[in-house]
C-alpha cells in the first residue's frame, strides 16, 4: 500500500516538474520573442481601422496629421473622424499614391502642406507645397526626402547625393545628404555636404564600418536609382533649433539624425561645423527638441530587437527618461518611427511598422491609440504622425 502511494506521489510530482518547465520555456518564448509570435499572427489578422483606446481626461486633445495608405494626409479628431485632407496633384489629373509620397510638414501659418515625392531615380523626385484644397502652389524638381523643418521664412531638407570613395586602392560607391536651405517657393539657397561636415569630426572608415556593419543590407536597393551603393548616412530628420540651449548650441543650429551612422549631431550651419553628437543608439528616428531644451529620441532598436524612446540631457549626454514596453518586444519598429512631446507633455508615438499610433504619459500609461492596418509592405507603412492644436485647423476650415 505504502509503495502505492510513493509511487503515485512520485508520478504526481513528476508531472508537476514537467508542467512547471512547459510554463517556464513557454514563458521564455513570450518574454524573448514576443514580436516574432506577433509579427507572425499579424499577418494572418483584418484589423479595423478604430481609435482603441481614449483617455479624455488625459489625452492632449487635437488634430493628428498622417499619412494614410491610400496616399491621403489626413487630419483626425481624437475619434478618428477625419477633420481636414490634402491630396498630392501628380500632374496628370489625378493624385499620388502612398507609395510615391514620404514626408509632410504642415504649415500652420498658411494651413498649407510640404510635400515630397519619389520617382525613379537620384534626380528625378519632387519637392512642393499645396494649399488647404491640394491646389499646387509650387514645385521644383529635387530629391529631397525623409524630413522638413521650416524657420523665418525658410525650408530645411536633405537631398541625395551619390560618390565614389577610393579607400585602401578600392573604389567604394555611396549616397549621403546634402542639407538644403530653400526660400518659402522652393528656390535653393544654400547647399552644403553633410558628409563634409562629418568627416571632420569621424573618420570616413569609421564611417562605412559602422553602416556596413550595422546596416549590412544598406546597399541602396531601396532607393531608386542607387541600387548597390552604400547608404552611409541615411539622415531621417532636420529640425531648426529656436533657442539658445547653450554656449555652444544655439539659435539657427541645425539638428540632425543619420540612422546608418547611429548618430544625432548638431551643425552650426553657417560655419559648416558639427558642435555636438550623441552616437549611442540604433538605427534611431525623430530627434527633437523638448520644452525642457533636452532631445527625445525615437530609438528603432534596428539590431537590438525592440524600440524605446529616450530623453537626453545635451549638456551631460545622459539619458533621464525612457520609455519602452513590456515585454520589450512587444513595442518594435525596427524601420521608421516617430515622436512628438506634447503640450501636455505627454508622448505621440509612431510605431510605423505595425501602422500603431499610440499617446502615453510620462509615467508610461497609454491615454491614446488608433490602429490602422498592418503594412503589406514598408511603404504601406505610416512613417510619422504629429498632433497640432485644434486652432491651428479651425481657423482653416
Amino acid at each position: 500500500m505504502k509503495k502505492h502511494i510513493s509511487k503515485k506521489l512520485s508520478s504526481r510530482i513528476f508531472i508537476i516538474i514537467l508542467s512547471l518547465i512547459l510554463i517556464v520555456g513557454i514563458l521564455g518564448i513570450y518574454i524573448y520573442d514576443t514580436r516574432n509570435i506577433y509579427m507572425f499572427l499579424r499577418q494572418y489578422s483584418n484589423r479595423r481601422t478604430i481609435v482603441s483606446t481614449y483617455n479624455s481626461d488625459k489625452a492632449y486633445d487635437g488634430y493628428t496629421i498622417f499619412l494614410n495608405p491610400h496616399g491621403t494626409f489626413e487630419a483626425m479628431d481624437m475619434n478618428g473622424g477625419v477633420v481636414h485632407s490634402f491630396n498630392i496633384p501628380n500632374g496628370n489629373g489625378t493624385y499620388y499614391n502612398s507609395s510615391s509620397l514620404s514626408t509632410f510638414y504642415y504649415m500652420k501659418d498658411t494651413c498649407s502642406l510640404l510635400f515630397t515625392t519619389r520617382e525613379t531615380g537620384i534626380t528625378n523626385g519632387f519637392m512642393g507645397e499645396v494649399d488647404k484644397n491640394s491646389h499646387l502652389l509650387w514645385k521644383v524638381p529635387l530629391n529631397s526626402h525623409h524630413a522638413f523643418d521650416t524657420y523665418n521664412g525658410k525650408i530645411y531638407t536633405f537631398v541625395y547625393k551619390s560618390a565614389d570613395l577610393y579607400i585602401d586602392n578600392k573604389i567604394i560607391p555611396i549616397v549621403y545628404d546634402d542639407i538644403v536651405v530653400l526660400a518659402g517657393n522652393g528656390t535653393i539657397i544654400k547647399e552644403v555636404s553633410l558628409l563634409d561636415i562629418l568627416r571632420k569630426n569621424i573618420s570616413v572608415d569609421r564611417m562605412i564600418n559602422i553602416s556596413e556593419t550595422d546596416f549590412p543590407n544598406s546597399f541602396g536597393s531601396y532607393i531608386p536609382g542607387l541600387a548597390g551603393r552604400l547608404d552611409l548616412t541615411h539622415s531621417n530628420k532636420i529640425e531648426v533649433i529656436r533657442e539658445n540651449i547653450s554656449d555652444a548650441i544655439k539659435e539657427n543650429y541645425i539638428l540632425f539624425s543619420s540612422r546608418n551612422l547611429n548618430l544625432i549631431g548638431i551643425i552650426d550651419i553657417d560655419k559648416e561645423e558639427l558642435v555636438w553628437y550623441y552616437d549611442s543608439l540604433d538605427g534611431q528616428h525623430s530627434p527633437t527638441i523638448t520644452k525642457n531644451n533636452t532631445i527625445l529620441v525615437f530609438d528603432d532598436g534596428f539590431n537590438r530587437g525592440y524600440s524605446r524612446i529616450v530623453e537626453i540631457d545635451p549638456n551631460t549626454k545622459n539619458i533621464i527618461w525612457q520609455y519602452t514596453s513590456w515585454p520589450k518586444k512587444s513595442f518594435f519598429s525596427n524601420v521608421m518611427g516617430s515622436v512628438q512631446q506634447l503640450p501636455n507633455d505627454d508622448m505621440l508615438i509612431t510605431e510605423s511598422t505595425s501602422n500603431y499610433l499610440f499617446e502615453i504619459t510620462r509615467a508610461g500609461e497609454k491615454v491614446w491609440a488608433y490602429e490602422l492596418p498592418f503594412p503589406q509592405a514598408v511603404l504601406g507603412a505610416v512613417f510619422q504622425s504629429k498632433r497640432f492644436p485644434k486652432k491651428d485647423f479651425d481657423t482653416c476650415n
